[in-house]
């Protein structure tokens, strides 16, 4: 089960389809961004759609309830537990916090499974085999309509008309049965899925450790991003002249308000600026796997680094307005 998005002048028509492995297709559902449902709208749309309307055009949680018992209807589940039926869907919130959807799905014998996040190109047969041929079906019936009616542009009205002819022609058994198979749901086969597959995790893999080392008393200051310090801010205490933010590895962000800084090659006075430093454990391994390291092989430097910096973040840092940093410089120090 899934759905796809029409946008004509701003506004979104949504149709929410289903197919299954068989072959079948369940009557789609078509989403008006409307108060009130008018009957020419329906024109040329197949046989058995259900049409309903919503202010933006979207699936909302009671939408989909009923659109549950449309599918029913259709589908015809059925207790025994031979008989079930599962539905697949995506992670939608009107999927999965929707409780009289999932109480309808338990009373007729129906199993809902919501797909991981980031995953359905890969595995929602709906993504792999049926959409990409609807929109193209799609868009050919939209030229074909401008072309023989010229000075005219498509409307509300057309809509259904235009999405009728495509579905017609990308609703096919070969359609259904290669989304599933190449999905590798039925048959069951998981060698659809290659060891590249799973690549891009590999990014964000982060491997226990037994036991945690002993945290060292060290610390050492480093040019970080700021950001990179306060993503999880455990304490936060205020000190004379500034704030202290500490997480819960261990790192430390002060800032500080100068007031003064030292005049620079022109003699003028420098402008107002913020004080930062970021203490971080020695220990590299008690670093938050999230957070950012400092580049290698830069060697300490005793001379302080003036660099222009945006400090809008700042502001939400601190939760209150401090409009005098905003684009001025900062001065960090290294040690």
């Amino acid at each position: 089960m899934g759905s796809i998005t029409s946008a004509e002048k701003g506004s979104n028509v949504t149709f929410l389809c289903c197919m299954s492995a068989s072959g079948h297709f369940i009557p789609p559902m078509v989403v008006f961004p409307r108060k009130r449902m008018n009957p020419q709208l329906q024109d040329g749309a197949p046989a058995g759609t259900l049409f309903k309307c919503q202010d933006n055009g979207w699936m909302t949680v009671e939408l989909f309830s009923e659109w549950m018992a449309h599918f029913i209807q259709f589908a015809k589940p059925d207790k025994d537990p031979n008989k079930k039926i599962l539905l697949i869907l995506d992670g939608h919130v009107s999927h999965t916090q929707n409780l009289t959807a999932l109480q309808m799905a338990r009373e007729a014998g129906i199993i809902m499974l919501s797909l991981p996040s980031h995953t359905t190109h890969r595995m929602q047969p709906l993504d792999i085999a049926f959409f990409r041929p609807l929109s193209s079906y799609y868009g050919q019936e939209a030229d074909k309509w401008i072309r023989h009616n010229p000075g005219r542009s498509l409307t509300h009205f057309q809509v259904c008309q235009l999405f009728g002819r495509a579905y017609n022609k990308a609703a096919s058994l070969e359609t259904a049965s290669g989304g599933f198979r190449n999905a590798g749901i039925w048959p069951v086969d998981r060698s659809v899925f290659k060891d590249c597959d799973f690549a891009p995790s590999e990014v964000t893999h982060v491997e226990l450790t037994a036991e945690e080392p002993a945290q060292s008393s060290a610390t050492t200051t480093s040019l970080v991003p700021v950001e990179s310090a306060i993503l999880q801010p455990a304490d936060s205490r205020s000190f004379t002249g500034g704030l202290q933010i500490t997480n819960d590895t261990g790192a430390t962000l002060n800032i500080e308000y100068i007031t003064e800084l030292p005049n620079d090659d022109t003699g003028i006075q420098s402008d107002p600026a913020i004080l930062t430093t970021v203490n971080l454990p020695s220990d590299p391994t008690l670093a938050d796997p999230e957070l950012p390291t400092p580049l290698p092989g830069a060697a300490a430097r005793n001379q302080d680094i003036e660099i222009e910096y945006v400090c809008i973040l700042f502001v939400y840092i601190i939760d209150v307005c401090i409009p005098f940093c905003l684009f001025y410089p900062v001065r960090f120090i290294q040690v």
